[in-house]
């Protein structure tokens, strides 16, 4: 409903535009830093605090599409003349503002995206999660002899991806920290995949066991046990998982926090997911397929 409704915040990356993330000697309002550009650039850019409040992170689609030295120099320019009120130092130059082995303050990083560029790696993203959750299928399939293990490892997947996703767009604006897409989210979705599916084979692998051991004992009692059995491990790995994401996520500053939040989010559906998408959705497959097989013979 979020996604649908409220969208993703595209980050650069994927929505292209130019980025600079400038530090003040005191601490600023955003919405003052965006009306003051406003005037310079004639339409309004992305003001966002990131990290203390007196840095902020500025995002403005102005003459995206040329990348001149002239157009550089003309953004750079307009941002200092946007900016340049809010500073205490009023010695501040261009100069020292464009450069921060010249001065501490000012611009401290940057990054410009074209949108040609952008539309390139926006749909490479997707290719790759595409790639990754049929690879997936097929591994799972082969590796159990039932395609039935495959296609709910694979809905399981796709379950954890679309929560994570979600996630992103629902607390958007609402946390205070930035929850915008770009290649590291596209990294966390395909990390939370893999630690999701390794979760997901490992009960798998204890129900083939238990039905080698118990060839006529009841197949939901049995794929029940090989559950409870794993329960332990997967709580274990869980827990000890969330813990350095949790340290990570307090301690790792702005620029991480967005893609651990995500790798949280990603780890806690992925445990659910095995346990309470795939593991059901197999027993249903493959309860189907033996009622279809019972019903032919007959």
């Amino acid at each position: 409903g979020s996604l649908a409704v409220r969208h993703l915040s595209l980050g650069v990356d994927f929505a292209g535009g130019r980025t600079y993330v400038v530090r003040f000697d005191q601490d600023v309002q955003p919405e003052a830093v965006r009306m003051a550009l406003t005037k310079q650039f004639g339409s309004e850019p992305e003001v966002k605090t990131f990290g203390p409040n007196y840095q902020v992170k500025i995002t403005t689609k102005y003459k995206v599409k040329e990348d001149s030295e002239q157009v550089k120099k003309e953004v750079i320019n307009k941002l200092f003349a946007g900016t340049k009120d809010f500073f205490k130092d009023k010695t501040m130059t261009v100069t020292k503002f464009q450069s921060t082995a010249t001065s501490p303050l000012g611009i401290i990083s940057s990054e410009i995206v074209g949108p040609t560029m952008a539309e390139d790696i926006q749909r490479s993203a997707i290719i790759a999660v595409i790639i990754s959750l049929v690879l997936i299928f097929i591994y799972v399939a082969i590796r159990f002899k039932k395609w039935q293990y495959g296609l709910a490892g694979l809905l399981s997947l796709s379950f954890d991806a679309l929560i994570t996703i979600g996630a992103f767009s629902l607390f958007n604006g609402i946390l205070p920290f930035n929850l915008e897409v770009d290649q590291q989210f596209v990294a966390a979705v395909l990390t939370v995949i893999g630690y999701s599916i390794n979760d997901t084979v490992i009960v798998f692998d204890r129900i083939r066991e238990n039905v080698r051991l118990y060839p006529k004992e009841n197949y939901g009692k049995l794929m029940n046990n090989a559950m409870n059995q794993t329960l332990s491990r997967t709580f274990n790995t869980l827990g000890t998982t969330l813990l350095t994401l949790l340290i990570i996520f307090l301690l790792g500053g702005e620029v991480l926090r967005g893609f651990s939040f995500s790798l949280l989010v990603g780890m806690t559906s992925g445990c659910f997911s095995s346990l309470c998408v795939a593991c059901p959705t197999a027993y249903a497959l493959i309860m189907r397929s033996e009622k279809k097989k019972i019903e032919a013979k007959k």
